[in-house]
């Protein structure tokens, strides 16, 4: 796990402050809006220097020969259509059913029709820590699959590299939930920080979940 390698962690004053802004406060906050308050700032202006080769390709970190994309689809496809097994080999998912996590579309898809999206986005990690990191660290990240999740190629596309303040997955308030849940424990865990607009987007989505 990287060391933080961020401006210093919010001060909770100002955690509760932005909080504040979004959420009434005789609401008391759920656990995933306390994780939220306690962030660390992240420097607004974007870092320079982001490029995706940073981050390296697909890895099998785990040894098992899949790699990182491999196993998203092994795990989250239904009704999978496989090619012949290989012995020690990894097996290959050839087509199957997806449940899109940001729409909640289902449909038959083809493998190489689905976009793996990284709910913290690359670059958006680059611009609240990742800029600091090893080679190494950044590959992880890269291959981290709490934070992988299979989308329709439109829907990935509209997303982009766009944080929370910018985007929310339009499958109502579960998908949501869900994807701010997993945003803010994604940015937790790797000791990244956080905008104030990215905060408040961040609290906005989580009132109610």
């Amino acid at each position: 796990m990287p060391a933080v390698r961020l401006a210093a962690r919010v001060a909770a004053a100002v955690a509760v402050a932005a909080v504040a802004a979004v959420q009434p406060p005789a609401q008391p906050l759920t656990a995933d809006q306390r994780l939220v308050a306690a962030l660390p700032a992240a420097v607004t202006a974007p870092a320079p220097g982001y490029d995706r080769d940073l981050f390296g390709a697909w890895a099998d970190l785990d040894g098992d020969g899949c790699d990182s994309r491999q196993a998203v689809l092994l795990r989250t496809l239904e009704e999978q259509v496989t090619a012949p097994d290989r012995p020690t080999e990894c097996t290959i998912v050839l087509s199957g059913t997806l449940q899109d996590p940001y729409t909640g579309t289902r449909a038959a898809v083809a493998a190489s029709h689905v976009d793996i999206d990284h709910r913290v986005a690359l670059r958006d990690a680059w611009e609240s820590g990742a800029s600091t990191w090893t080679e190494e660290w950044r590959r992880d990240f890269a291959n981290d699959e709490d934070n992988l999740l299979p989308t329709l190629p439109g829907v990935n596309r509209s997303k982009g590299a766009r944080g929370p303040d910018q985007w929310a997955p339009g499958g109502g308030k579960a998908a949501e939930c869900a994807y701010a849940a997993g945003y803010a424990h994604t940015k937790a865990r790797w000791e990244l920080g956080v905008t104030d607009a990215q905060r408040a987007a961040l609290i906005r989505l989580l009132n109610g979940c």
